[in-house]
């Protein structure tokens, strides 16, 4: 998309947020946008269903409550970025960047987030339901009352992270490192634990968590 007609777009979508005389909510549905640098720009709200955002820049960029279901953001830069209620279901983020973004209440169900980077990300309240993280790097992640039932985690770098209240029933958990990760209150019944990674070091495992591994 040639970027005055991007730029546009942008503008009206900026008055129809603020209830202001011919303002449109964007519409960027399919829209190709690889590449583009859309670095802090405010797409709150906006549709960006089915939308090729290959190596997009959009780090600091305000996703809040944006429709990117089945969205293509592999390698994207979205560092520092709100990404609080977007729908992301189905997204392919396969080697994003997501270090730091707020996804605080977003729908990841079915996303692909293999090799991705969400060193130190806020994911509370989220949705990542048979999500593909293999091989992501999880570092500092806060996952709080988070549903990752299914999830793929195999190979993940959980090193430091909060995962509080969380569901991870039957996820994949084979050689993720798990050095001062935190497992309190969280549900890790069918969970295969055997092949994890510094699992000895792991914090608030008890037998009520559904940890079975007869080496711990």
């Amino acid at each position: 998309m040639e970027q005055a007609k991007l730029n546009k777009i942008l503008e009206l979508h900026q008055k129809w947020r603020k209830k202001e005389i011919g303002g449109k909510r964007a519409n960027l549905n399919s829209a190709d946008l690889s590449k583009a640098d859309l670095t802090g720009a405010n797409l709150e709200l906006a549709r960006l269903e089915g939308a090729n955002l290959r190596e997009t820049n959009l780090q600091k960029a305000n996703l809040n409550n944006a429709r990117l279901e089945g969205a293509d953001l592999q390698k994207a830069n979205l560092k520092d970025s709100n990404l609080s209620g977007a729908d992301l279901s189905k997204a392919n983020l396969r080697g994003a960047n997501l270090q730091q973004a707020d996804l605080t209440g977003a729908d990841l169900d079915y996303a692909d987030l293999e090799g991705a980077d969400l060193s130190d990300a806020v994911v509370k309240a989220a949705g990542l339901f048979s999500a593909n993280l293999k091989n992501s790097n999880l570092n500092g992640v806060i996952f709080v009352a988070s549903n990752l039932k299914e999830a793929n985690l195999s190979g993940a770098n959980l090193q430091s992270a909060v995962l509080s209240i969380v569901y991870l029933e039957n996820a994949n958990l084979e050689n993720a490192d798990l050095t001062n990760a935190n497992f309190e209150d969280t549900d890790l019944q069918g969970v295969d634990l055997s092949k994890c990674k510094n699992l000895d070091t792991a914090k608030n495992f008890n037998v009520k968590n559904g940890v079975h591994d007869e080496n711990f």
